[in-house]
């Protein structure tokens, strides 16, 4: 660029300034200051939610978050158009124990099968966990936020995917067709609740069979109980139980803090589609002293 250009980088000769000069350098530290900081914080990460296809961070999220990190120089700000609020980061830490089990359990299936194992037995369980409680909690704000229905919008199958339609509110076609609200109660149910509830009885039972087919391929690692000849619940005794239970609250709470913004604009008239704002928000890391938990709050 300087070959070509001898003002390099600025847009002339006339543009050059001290300020100018200082500007640049300290975007440079900033950017080296901030690149630092955020390898640090993800060293030795081994999971984090929404990690499925097309699950890739907005610029607004991933620079609010890096400012968190490290403060954007006034000087500077100006140049950062999404750079967003500042974030609060929780960390949860857990002893060596649970970090060997995780490494024993892991031996007989990936992390994030287990823990899908664990989201879906954990409901069933005579024991309440925790993070059931914040589930229902959730659900019944949106519920008392939605109150008599007078939604304008539906989801019904189209093909082999579903999509919102406008109707006259009251004019529903048929029992079964979700609105937004409904929409978001079900997936929260179905995500870390009773799925059985939410799913038709014959998609229920096929999940139900791959459940207990899986808990029986990995029974010797004894993170299940067998309590007939085909079906097994989570064994509350686990040193694994504490982990996934503050996991799940974390991923109950990011999903409910997009379902919020969502539900907004829709009521507003400003959106139809799903989307999901913040992604990655939770996030496991091994240490020399354990495991590290770590939840983005937005809020």
């Amino acid at each position: 660029m300087c070959e070509f250009c001898t003002s390099w980088p600025y847009k002339s000769n006339e543009e050059f300034s001290p300020s100018g000069s200082n500007n640049l350098e300290m975007l440079e530290k900033w950017m080296l200051s901030v690149s630092k900081a955020a390898l640090e914080i993800s060293d030795g990460e081994i999971w984090s939610s929404d990690s499925g296809e097309n699950s890739m961070m907005s610029i607004y999220q991933v620079f609010s978050q890096l400012r968190t990190l490290v403060n954007i120089p006034k000087e500077i700000e100006s140049i950062f158009t999404n750079a967003g609020e500042k974030w609060t980061i929780k960390k949860k830490i857990f002893p060596n124990a649970v970090k060997e089990e995780l490494h024993r359990v892991s031996k007989y299936s990936s992390f994030g099968e287990i823990f899908f194992l664990y989201k879906k037995f954990q409901p069933l369980s005579p024991r309440m966990s925790k993070y059931i409680l914040h589930l229902k909690k959730a659900q019944e704000i949106i519920e008392n936020k939605h109150g008599v229905c007078q939604c304008s919008l539906i989801l019904i199958k189209a093909g082999w995917s579903y999509r919102w339609i406008e109707i006259s509110p009251g004019d529903r076609p048929y029992y079964g067709l979700f609105c937004p609200y409904e929409k978001i109660i079900n997936d929260l149910e179905l995500d870390w609740g009773r799925y059985d509830v939410a799913l038709s009885r014959q998609r229920a039972f096929n999940l139900e069979c791959y459940l207990h087919a899986s808990a029986a391929i990995i029974k010797d690692a004894e993170i299940f109980n067998k309590v007939s000849t085909t079906h097994y619940i989570w064994n509350e005794e686990s040193v694994l139980t504490e982990l996934f239970n503050a996991m799940a609250g974390c991923e109950i709470d990011e999903y409910f803090r997009n379902s919020k913004a969502w539900l907004t604009l829709i009521d507003d008239g400003k959106l139809t589609a799903r989307t999901e704002d913040h992604i990655h928000c939770v996030r496991l890391l091994e240490s020399e002293d354990g495991l590290v938990l770590i939840y983005w709050n937005s809020g």
